[in-house]
This record gives C-alpha cells, sequence and structure tokens, in this order.
C-alpha cells in the first residue's frame, strides 16, 4: 500500500482535542510569502513549479519522511476529492499545471504550496485545540523559515500577504460549531451581524459561501493587523463560548415549550434514517444534525457506529467510493451514491432506537 493510501485510511487526519458537545472541530492556518518573489498570481507556472520543489524537499528534508507531496500528476479523482471533503484544500485546488500542491503527512500539520499565498501552513483538530495547533504549525513556520530564506515582513505592517485582510500576523484560526438551536430558532442572521461588529466572521464549513446544511458554522477572526496570535486565539474562543451559550440556552427554550414538536423532528429524523433507500447529501446532513440533538436530550438511545460528525464525513461522495470500492464520482452517479449513503446511514444507525417516553 503506497503513502497516500495508508493516510487517506487513518481518516482522522489531525491531532485530538477536547471533547466538546457543540465545538466539532478547530483549525489554525498561517499565511506567508518569500520576500523576493512575486505574489503566486503574478507568477509564471515555471516560477510556481519551482517553489513548490523547494518547499517540498525543504519539508521532507526536515520533518519525517511519511510526508508525501500531493499534485494532480499524482493522484486520481476520487483522491483530490477525498482531500476536499476532508477540509484539507480547497474547491478545485489541484491546477491542470500540476504547479500547486499539499505536502501531507499522518500529522496535523500540512502545508499547501501556491494557493492564493505562497505557502499556507495549516493545522486541524477534533474538538478543541487551538493552541495547541498553533504551537506545531508555528515550529513548521520556523523549519521552513530557515530553509527557504526570507518571509516577507515589515515591522510596521508585519506579515505581507496576497490579501490584504490576512496582513499582520497571517493567522486565522477558527472553530466549528454545530448550533441547530440557533438555527431552528432563527437567530443565527442576528448573531452573524453581531459578531461581524466585533471582527469575526461566522460562515458554512467550507468557508464562505458553502453549504450550511447540517447546522455547522465555521467562527474565525477576521482582523490580523494589530494583533498577537496570542490574543487572536484567545479571541476567537472567547467568542465561541459565547454562541455555545447561546446555542444551549435555544436549546433549553425549546424542549421547554415545543417539547413534542422537537420529539416528533427526532422521531421522523430516525424513522427515515432506517427506512429510506435514496438519500442526498443536504438531507442526510439535516438528518443527522437533528438526531445529533436528539441524543443531547435523551430522546434517542443506543450508539452510532462512529461519532455523527464522522458520519457527516462518510456520507460525502469520494469516502463513500472509498467504504464501498465502487466508482461512485460524477454527475452520472448520484442515484448509487444516493442509494449507498442510505444504505450506510441505516447500517450506521440500526442500533439506535426512540427512547422510552415518560
Amino acid at each position: 500500500m503506497r503513502s497516500l493510501d495508508k493516510l487517506l485510511d487513518f481518516h482522522q487526519l489531525y491531532h485530538p482535542g477536547k471533547e466538546d458537545a457543540i465545538i466539532d472541530s478547530c483549525r489554525v492556518r498561517l499565511a506567508r510569502n518569500l520576500e523576493r518573489s512575486p505574489f503566486v498570481f503574478r507568477m509564471e507556472v515555471a516560477q510556481r513549479r519551482e517553489l513548490l520543489l523547494r518547499t517540498s524537499e525543504a519539508v521532507v528534508a526536515q520533518l519525517p519522511s511519511d510526508y508525501v507531496l500531493l499534485t494532480r500528476d499524482n493522484t486520481s479523482e476520487e483522491e483530490r476529492l477525498f482531500l476536499e471533503e476532508l477540509n484539507l484544500v480547497p474547491e478545485k485546488f489541484f491546477d491542470p499545471d500540476s504547479s500547486r500542491g499539499i505536502i501531507l503527512g499522518n500529522n496535523p500539520v500540512s502545508i499547501l504550496v501556491n494557493e492564493e499565498d505562497h505557502i499556507r501552513i495549516q493545522a486541524l483538530a477534533s474538538g478543541e485545540a487551538l493552541h495547541k495547533l498553533y504551537q506545531m504549525a508555528y515550529q513548521i513556520d520556523e523549519m521552513l523559515e530557515k530553509a527557504l530564506g526570507e518571509i516577507a515582513y515589515r515591522d510596521s505592517f508585519g506579515y505581507l500577504t496576497a490579501c490584504t485582510t490576512n496582513i499582520g500576523t497571517g493567522l486565522r484560526a477558527s472553530l466549528m460549531l454545530h448550533l441547530p438551536g440557533l438555527s431552528i430558532t432563527q437567530q443565527m442572521q442576528k448573531l452573524v451581524n453581531a459578531c461581524r461588529t466585533l471582527g469575526f466572521a461566522i460562515r458554512g464549513p467550507h468557508g464562505e459561501g458553502s453549504d450550511l446544511s447540517g447546522n455547522l458554522y465555521q467562527v474565525s477572526n477576521q482582523k490580523t493587523l494589530g494583533l498577537t496570535e496570542e490574543g487572536i486565539i484567545a479571541g476567537v474562543e472567547r467568542i465561541a463560548k459565547k454562541m455555545c451559550r447561546f446555542e444551549y440556552d435555544c436549546r433549553q427554550q425549546l424542549i421547554a415549550s415545543m417539547r413534542e414538536v422537537m420529539l416528533d423532528k427526532v422521531h421522523r429524523a430516525l424513522g427515515i434514517i432506517h427506512n429510506a433507500r435514496l438519500i442526498g447529501i443536504p438531507e442526510a446532513s439535516g438528518l443527522l444534525s437533528i438526531i445529533r440533538l436528539g441524543f443531547s436530550w435523551k430522546m434517542l438511545t443506543g450508539k452510532p457506529e462512529l461519532p455523527i460528525t464522522e458520519l457527516i464525513d462518510n456520507i460525502k461522495p469520494a469516502h463513500l467510493a472509498k467504504i464501498y470500492q465502487k466508482e461512485v464520482i460524477g454527475d452520472k452517479n448520484e442515484q448509487d451514491r444516493d442509494i449507498l449513503r442510505a444504505d450506510y446511514l441505516r447500517k450506521s444507525l440500526s442500533t439506535v432506537e426512540v427512547a422510552p417516553l415518560n
């Protein structure tokens, strides 16, 4: 089995953080550019390829040997989609020129080369572990700076980046939150507006404009200039804790004032999962969100085969293709994917039942 197969088989390519009922996962990302090179959008293909080679050689020389460089040339369509579904690369990251790549190992830290910036160091964790992830990403940052030469930095601005919103620390810290209570009570837009005024952004799980099905929301800092890395992380944690408190309040209001309605939602969601023969991603993600909420209210008994957060990953196309070892990528295979998705969820939640009513 080649290195990439082993990496993808682990499925969870990140460090386990502190478990939380609402916080799903966290990420830190450092944007860096080299001093004497034009920004990526001004570089020729040959320049981007040369930077990709230099960076990968530096990483492989300094880090454990399980790190590999993945480009369009050495990955299949299914593998590239798998990386997108894990949120390790943005959509359509792998360009036809193979001048972009991700350096990946069995480690929380991965490195994107030639995306918007020359280098983006990122680290992911399940649960809450922003401080730990930042320390790990910073170690890679120091190593790359020594290996590649001067990083674009000015005392008056901080790190120089292709997008002005990243100038300063170049740090983006984010937490992924499960917020069905706020969604059902239609409080999310108020929260989005309030967070924006405080310098924080709330987006879908794959960034701006991404699908919000499953009631998953990503909260991150909007400001990087004039702040310290520690201050950014503390700020994101602080706003996330406030959002968690709001979510708990909404859940308590729902169960107090609409118990029968919520029981119906949870029971219907489980009934559909147990009986559906075809199911699409948006519907499945929404049902899994309600089932997860039902567990928090002790409306359900039993235990899913995997945590709900992993099931939400596993119902995506490339994950289904890997689980069932079938070719189901592409528009023409949509019905086949819907059939496999329904089958997978029936089996994964087969032991989950409605709890006896008090």
